[in-house]
């Protein structure tokens, strides 16, 4: 069989339910993702590192499944990624299907900074929200799918929201896999998945394994490793993140809604653009 990309990109925002979507969509028999469901190898090309395309395109060589899926919230990252939209059209083809998953974005913003603390990365959430531009700019949906729509067209896009998937999980898979052309019966014979890692996420960030866990080498091995084996091990090596619940003042929420509401009126902007737009809301908050 010839060699394939994925024609299933799963770009929602970190900390929005993408780790949800994607087991979900893996349960059907039709719907295949690798084991690291976010190789984030279109980014890492594009930051210059060698062979990330090469490796990307071997996770998926010999997959008969009708749709392969890549789950990179990489992909809807910019500026702290480069935008990956044009080359996710040249190399997945014109066939491929788009799924962007969001949530109430100043919860999700919370999330992220909360995300941070745990893995060590920030001390606190004092002063957390314009530390760096990709709290919010993570958070302006509207803009950061500006990017996708240059190159995909409407028909090939399916936005959905966690708050939605939690409440009407039925509604919502039925509408995604008919997105797919395929019939979600099997999903929804099941129960929902738990991916939902809470006060058991473990944090490599700090960790000596750290080089190993982002190696090439164990890149190949976690793809022949079993799901519960690599949890197992995790459990046994890894530290268990800081545990942080962060809650924005009314100042940040004020001026994190102002940020979002300038980057949304953007279409597909550079860095410095986003950068400068968060910077004037922090100014007006002062």
């Amino acid at each position: 069989m010839p060699d394939r990309t994925p024609n299933l990109l799963v770009i929602g925002a970190m900390k929005a339910g993408t780790t949800t979507l994607c087991e979900e969509l893996a349960r059907h028999p039709d719907v295949w993702f690798p084991a690291g469901k976010e190789p984030n190898g279109l980014a890492r090309h594009l930051k210059g590192e060698p062979h990330a395309l090469d490796d990307w395109r071997a996770l998926f060589s010999g997959r008969r499944e009708r749709w392969l899926g890549d789950g990179s919230t990489g992909n809807s990252k910019v500026p702290f990624n480069p935008d990956t939209s044009g080359l996710a059209a040249g190399l997945c083809g014109p066939d491929t299907k788009i799924l962007y998953i969001t949530r109430d974005p100043i919860a999700r913003t919370e999330r992220h900074i909360a995300h941070e603390i745990g893995n060590g990365t920030l001390a606190s959430p004092e002063g957390g929200l314009f530390s760096a531009p990709e709290y919010l700019a993570n958070s302006a949906y509207a803009m950061q799918l500006s990017f996708w729509r240059r190159h995909f067209c409407p028909e090939a896009i399916l936005e959905i929201t966690l708050e939605d998937l939690t409440v009407d999980r039925a509604g919502v898979l039925t509408r995604v896999f008919s997105h797919l052309g395929l019939d979600p019966a099997p999903v929804l014979a099941l129960g929902p998945v738990d991916a939902n890692r809470g006060d058991a996420r473990r944090s490599a960030h700090k960790s000596w394994l750290r080089p190993l866990l982002h190696s090439r080498a164990y890149a190949r091995l976690r793809e022949l490793l079993p799901r519960s084996l690599r949890q197992r091990a995790a459990g046994a090596l890894l530290p268990t993140a800081t545990q942080a619940r962060v809650r924005l003042s009314d100042a940040e929420q004020t001026a994190a809604r102002r940020a979002l509401d300038a980057l949304n009126a953007l279409d597909a902007p550079d860095a410095a653009t986003i950068t400068a737009t968060i910077q004037a809301a922090r100014e007006a908050m002062k």
